[in-house]
């Protein structure tokens, strides 16, 4: 089964192709605000390097998020086209899915996956071993503390993400020294050729949907968005 995977939740953007859980091809790119030029571009080479076509791709995985509203919406986009155009299936698991699942220290008992979703905001998830127990949802950091409290009151917890050095500046000392840091082999940024084996290897985490139900995950508001209610907010105070 050939799977095209495509992810640009973060600043990370990454396209994959997969036969079953053979890697077939990925191309990635940290190039922030073109992940639309170079998805479709990578698509089209990855193909052709494997003398494939479109017509050859059995279904597609795709992240809806959270992350980047930017990337979010162009990955979204063009899976969705894809599906239509093609009458394939999305695979669809969300992006801090994509690192706890692959985490070397996936059993670990208590888990925080988090990224960074900017202005002092991060999209998190809590996990009690493979098992999601919260999320994923968008924090204010000074607020994370007490949400992580009360789901894990003690006790370590394993960190994934790419948030981590962040912390400190937010959390009290005594929350600090209770998270382990990431292992050097962890994921930071979800990838598609990780989000394809996982369409294979656990497909039960995720969803598999047309085109229409497929729905891309905004957790917060574009920035155009924002400005927007900060203008109206100001207007109403003058």
């Amino acid at each position: 089964m050939i799977t095209l995977a495509i992810e640009s939740s973060t600043a990370m953007g990454s396209v994959a192709l997969l036969d079953g859980d053979l890697l077939l091809g990925e191309e990635q790119s940290l190039i922030q605000r073109s992940h639309s030029e170079f998805l479709n571009s990578a698509i089209s080479r990855i193909l052709i390097q494997n003398n494939l076509s479109l017509s050859h791709v059995d279904w597609i995985a795709c992240s809806p998020g959270p992350g980047s509203f930017t990337g979010v919406r162009v990955a979204s986009s063009l899976a969705k086209t894809l599906a239509y155009s093609l009458d394939k299936k999305i695979w669809s698991v969300d992006s801090l899915e994509i690192l706890a699942a692959f985490d070397p220290q996936i059993d670990q008992p208590q888990k925080l996956v988090a990224i960074n979703a900017f202005k002092n905001m991060v999209y998190y998830s809590l996990y009690l071993g493979t098992k999601k127990i919260l999320g994923p949802q968008v924090i204010e950091l000074s607020l994370l503390e007490d949400s992580i409290g009360l789901i894990f009151p003690s006790g370590s917890i394993h960190f994934c993400g790419d948030t981590f050095d962040l912390l400190p500046s937010f959390l009290s000392e005594v929350m600090t020294s209770r998270l382990i840091p990431p292992s050097h082999s962890a994921l930071i940024h979800p990838t598609a050729s990780v989000l394809g084996s996982l369409s294979h290897q656990r497909p039960e985490v995720g969803q598999t949907l047309d085109w229409i139900s497929f729905q891309p995950l905004y957790l917060r508001a574009s920035e155009a968005e924002e400005n927007l209610r900060l203008r109206a907010n100001l207007a109403t105070r003058r």
